[in-house]
């Protein structure tokens, strides 16, 4: 019988590339759920390009690419040459048809980090110089307290020399004795009770942090402890978690933690969710790494408490002397002239003279203590690299300090982010995750952009506390260690529980930076960014359709026009129209912001009656006058630009009115509520204005206040801002809107504005000019949302009908 032929098979390979952003914990999650895997296998699927299934029809071989790149994962599918007929038997499947693909055998990274406690870490060898060194730099640190208890004694036995002796070389005159004795003596008294409250000063209490249960995090906490027995340091008493990509290891309440050997281990969950296993137990060893040498690490503990110590002393705030300064000033601000305030102002003002001698001193202090001891600092860093590099391979180093770097160039764009998306009452749930799934979308370009800086810091100042990056790179693949621990598996399969710390942490870091919000407002990253991303989107929208016109103020009117026939008749006219004048128009704007922008200047200058050579207002020399006159045509609106303005408002607001015609009814509804709110907006621009002017001429003037000088402007123009401030808010709660939190504008007003009033109660006019005081940033950043909202369906709608924007070559 003749055999059949052979079917053409086919294979399935993952490349390494993910089609979205999304972060290992995520993918491992989608996997699991889809194709029925266990948390190794995923995470095996993860590390670069790896073929997962051979052997199999066209058929089978496109469904499994469709599972693949529904999770997020670039999958292709290959031509496979037919088995040869000798084959024993044919290549056994990796992934059953739409179901498991069996992954290389890989232990669970807990595991394989619990068995390094059998492994016992060579130590690098110290040379006694290097100890010598240590013990030398240490030495001269301590020596800058000594230089200052030596300073402050002498300062005591000079004042005491003084009491006791002065008297021998005075006349015998009552007044000249009480005057020589009431003023140093008291001055010195308070002086060396500043001097020594430093030395008896507690260190500030650290904030209670979050703290992993043994007993919720068993694996891991067992984890760090054999990594700890490997290196050969005792285990952290406490591990603590914070949000960011870093982690750290310090002695638990400062000194007694160094007598008592107790360390609490840091961990930050964004540096968990963006590392693989093998990297994050890489920078673990690291930080206990400083820890294997005694000798020095107590020698870098004293250095940096004392270091520490002297930049409290020489920069830090002190209520006491922010008291003295508050009793000096008062006694200043005295009118009786009574000797008691004179003596008191006199004693004081001496004392605050010698605390700002006593601080520089201090400040020098610090300077050479620093410099002194950053090459033992640098020294340090690279026994801790040595450990990092045994235990994860010195292939690794290299890619992990990549890593680091990235990881927090992405913290920083998306707390950005984050920031922008508060405004509108949103907060991401979870940041790590968020920061991770970021910087695993960075391509190519940027990651080269990130190994580029890597190289370029090449050299070390003197005064640098951390070895440049390349030479800690180049210093660890000297060694040559190709690893104890190779897990590849996302260093989040860590932790029971990695989702609820990332999220405690993200709460915990809004505590921190004072951030107020609610739990309704914490979501998802995906809505957190596509609502910022879609903002963003908008802005550049306006960019293109004003073709780099627009400016803040005066905001677009929209009013539509009389008909006239000045005006164009059609839609295309009307933008041709545009063109035609967008030189003028662009002068005109920017004329007339400049101009808003000065308002604060001009107000102080009609108010007290100043020109411009005692205001520094732009321009030529104006007479006081003069100034007040261009105050009220800027106000008015009635500056030439202004004039420009309005005809190419017109032309806009005729652009707009087409575009809207053209939808479709939905998208005509929203495009049309949002112009109704636009104008609503635009006719509450002069209070707006207003309150922006008089917060901003506050502000100027108290700041030009000589000390003790007396406020009388300010009172006025507070109660002006309540009263305008009142005028708005009880027009925006009436102006419903859909484009953001809050049913109305005064909805969203008051959301980023809580101190406002509610609308049913009357507070006192300077309470209220205060709670008023951000009321024009945020007006103007509702603006900005509708603004954005309506062009992007004008945009739209000119696209679909082909109308030319105002630029016509990109």
């Amino acid at each position: 019988m003749t055999p059949a032929a052979p079917t053409q098979a086919f294979q399935v390979t993952l490349l390494g590339t993910r089609l979205k952003e999304i972060s290992d914990a995520e993918l491992i999650a989608e996997l699991r759920a889809k194709l029925k895997l266990s948390s190794e296998q995923a995470g095996s699927l993860l590390t670069g390009r790896r073929t997962v299934k051979r052997g199999v029809d066209m058929a089978a071989a496109q469904r499994l690419v469709g599972i693949f790149t529904q999770i997020g994962l670039k999958a292709v599918v290959e031509n496979m040459p037919a088995p040869a007929p000798r084959a024993a038997a044919p290549a056994k499947p990796i992934v059953k048809e739409e179901s498991r693909p069996p992954a290389p055998e890989q232990r669970n990274p807990l595991v394989t980090l619990q068995a390094l406690a059998s492994q016992n870490l060579p130590k690098p060898r110290t040379s006694p110089g290097y100890v010598l060194s240590l013990l030398v730099v240490t030495l001269l640190c301590v020596a800058m307290p000594a230089i200052y208890l030596c300073f402050t004694a002498g300062i005591a036995a000079g004042w005491v020399w003084y009491l006791t002796h002065i008297h021998l070389h005075l006349p015998r005159s009552i007044h000249l004795i009480v005057l020589a004795y009431a003023v140093p003596g008291l001055a010195g008294a308070v002086l060396l009770l500043f001097l020594l409250r430093p030395i008896f000063a507690r260190r500030p209490r650290e904030d209670d942090a979050l703290t992993i249960d043994a007993s919720k995090e068993p694996g891991l906490v067992d984890g760090v402890r054999a990594l700890c027995r490997a290196i050969g340091v005792s285990a952290p008493h406490e591990i603590h978690v914070t949000w960011d990509a870093n982690a750290s290891v310090h002695f638990r309440n400062g000194w007694r933690g160094l007598l008592t050997g107790r360390k609490v281990l840091t961990i930050g969950m964004s540096l968990v969710a963006g590392l693989n296993a093998q990297q994050f137990v890489g920078v673990l060893a690291h930080e206990f790494g400083h820890f294997a040498q005694r000798v020095g690490m107590t020698c870098s503990f004293i250095v940096n408490s004392v270091n520490a110590w002297l930049e409290r002393c020489a920069h830090g705030e002190d209520p006491w002397e922010q008291r003295l300064r508050r009793s000096w000033s008062d006694a200043a601000d005295e009118n009786e002239e009574s000797t008691f305030s004179w003596l008191i102002s006199w004693c004081a003002g001496a004392t605050l003279i010698a605390i700002a001698g006593t601080r520089r001193l201090m400040a020098a202090l610090f300077q050479v203590s620093f410099r002194l001891t950053q090459h033992m600092s640098r020294q340090m860093e690279f026994d801790a690299d040595r450990y990092e590099a045994l235990l994860a391979g010195s292939d690794t180093f290299r890619v992990t300090a990549r890593n680091l770097r990235g990881l927090n160039r992405a913290f920083g764009e998306i707390n950005r982010k984050n920031i922008a998306a508060w405004r509108e009452k949103r907060l991401l749930r979870d940041i790590p995750k968020a920061v991770a799934a970021h910087f695993a979308a960075f391509d190519s370009k940027r990651l080269a952009e990130i190994q580029e800086e890597l190289q370029e810091e090449t050299t070390t100042r003197y005064w640098d506390s951390h070895p440049p990056d390349n030479a800690r790179i180049e210093n660890a693949e000297r060694q040559r260690s190709p690893g104890l621990y190779r897990e590849a598996a996302p260093a989040a399969l860590m932790f029971r529980d990695f989702r609820g710390w990332c999220e405690r942490a993200t709460r915990r870091f809004y505590r921190e930076q004072e951030v107020e919000f609610e739990e309704s407002m914490l979501r998802g990253k995906e809505e957190v960014l596509g609502l910022v991303q879609g903002r963003d989107g908008q802005r550049e929208q306006l960019v293109r359709f004003f073709n780099g016109q627009f400016q803040p103020w005066p905001l677009l009117c929209l009013v539509e026009p009389a008909a006239s026939p000045k005006l164009p008749a059609d839609w295309q006219a009307a933008i041709d129209e545009i063109r035609k004048r967008s030189p003028d128009l662009t002068r005109a704007w920017q004329k007339a912001n400049m101009a808003e922008e000065s308002r604060p200047l001009l107000r102080i200058a009609a108010t007290l009656n100043l020109s411009t050579q005692e205001v520094a207002v732009g321009g030529p020399p104006r007479t006081a006058q003069e100034l007040s006159r261009e105050l009220e045509l800027v106000v008015g609106r009635r500056m030439e630009s202004h004039h420009v303005l309005a005809e190419g408002f017109s032309l806009y607001a005729l652009r707009i009115k087409h575009a809207i015609a053209s939808m479709p009814a939905a998208e005509r509804q929203k495009a049309a509520a949002a112009r109704a709110v636009l104008i609503e907006l635009c006719a509450l621009e002069r209070e707006i204005a207003g309150i922006e002017e008089l917060t901003g001429a506050i502000t100027i003037h108290q700041d030009a206040l000589e000390e003790g000088e007396q406020d009388q402007l300010s009172d006025g123009w507070l109660q002006r801002i309540a009263e305008l401030a009142a005028h708005v808010l009880a027009k925006v709660d009436r102006i419903p809107q859909t484009i953001t939190v809050g049913d109305t504008v005064g909805g969203y007003i008051r959301s980023r504005c809580p101190s406002l009033p509610p609308p049913d109660r009357k507070w006192d006019a300077k309470r209220v000019a205060e709670a008023a005081w951000p009321m024009p940033d945020v007006f103007h950043q509702f603006y900005m949302l509708a603004l954005g909202e309506l062009l992007s369906l004008c945009e739209a709608a000119e696209k679909a009908k082909g109308i030319k924007p105002i630029r016509l070559v990109a």
